[in-house]
């Protein structure tokens, strides 16, 4: 376990090659500023090494250094420190904007600790369900499905389908969008705002999940998708029970962050057919 008070030692003889003139950093034959960073970072996570769960190491991300003497080919160097303070440890975890990072592809990624994904996941991951939302389809105001409490996705391929990219790569797997392939066109964009500016002008209609903030009032119309179909945001981790604390407390911290957003989204908006 990381604790303030963790001490650490290393030395480092000069020679030819980690002098300033061999490193680049300078033209005389003594230590070079490199090589005593890096005989810094060595003490530190040396020191750290054996505290740390299996797999685990360290980077050092910020340093400031005074390296104010020359320190000639043949004298050694010595550098002692000191763990002072553990700051509140994080995870490495993938976010894969547009088509997320399937349960597959995260199995195979062992150097993630998590990751967010999209249900349903495949493959040997426990999934945590952070964010549930509706599917709504986005009309142009005035076309003749706005005055309905709900449409089907076989109504809207009647009309140029404008949808997002990770839509295309999930439709076989878990919307299936249309049934046969329209035969109006389907035009895929990069994010909700342009799907629904495409909308607001005319140009198609979208299937979008639903929005605290709904965007071009009067300009588009938001209709229930029915029957209803959910996108589902959710965390993987290999095994919670085995995983490191930090991966542990960056579970329980994101559920919570949702649930806490969710909460004040529903206290500040309504949403209306």
């Amino acid at each position: 376990m990381l604790e303030p008070g963790i001490k650490g030692h290393a030395a480092l003889r000069v020679t030819t090659e980690n002098t300033a003139k061999a490193l680049g950093s300078g033209e005389l034959p003594v230590l070079a500023t490199p090589a005593v960073a890096a005989l810094i970072e060595k003490a530190c996570w040396k020191s750290v090494a054996q505290e740390l769960d299996m797999g685990a190491g360290t980077v050092g991300t910020s340093l400031s250094l005074a390296h104010t003497a020359p320190t000639p080919i043949g004298m050694v160097v010595y550098c002692d420190c000191e763990l002072t303070a553990v700051a509140e440890l994080w995870v490495i975890a993938a976010v894969k904007e547009e088509t997320e990072l399937t349960a597959d592809a995260y199995s195979s990624a062992e150097k993630l600790d998590c990751a967010f994904l999209t249900l349903p996941a495949g493959g040997r991951v426990e999934t945590y369900l952070l964010r549930r939302d509706r599917y709504d389809a986005i009309l142009p105001a005035g076309h003749p499905l706005c005055g309905r409490t709900g449409v089907t996705v076989g109504e809207l391929s009647r009309s140029p389908l404008i949808l997002l990219w990770g839509e295309r790569e999930r439709r076989d797997l878990r919307l299936r969008w249309v049934e046969p392939e329209p035969a109006l066109p389907v035009c895929y964009v990069n994010n909700e705002d342009n799907a629904t500016f495409l909308v607001a002008r005319g140009l198609g209609v979208s299937i979008l999940p639903r929005s605290p903030e709904p965007t071009y009032p009067g300009q588009v119309v938001r209709v229930p998708i029915e029957p209803p179909v959910y996108h589902e945001l959710a965390l993987a981790v290999q095994d919670l029970q085995e995983a490191p604390p930090a991966v542990r407390r960056f579970v329980r911290f994101a559920r919570e962050w949702f649930s806490a957003r969710e909460e004040e989204e529903r206290e500040g908006s309504t949403f209306s057919v």
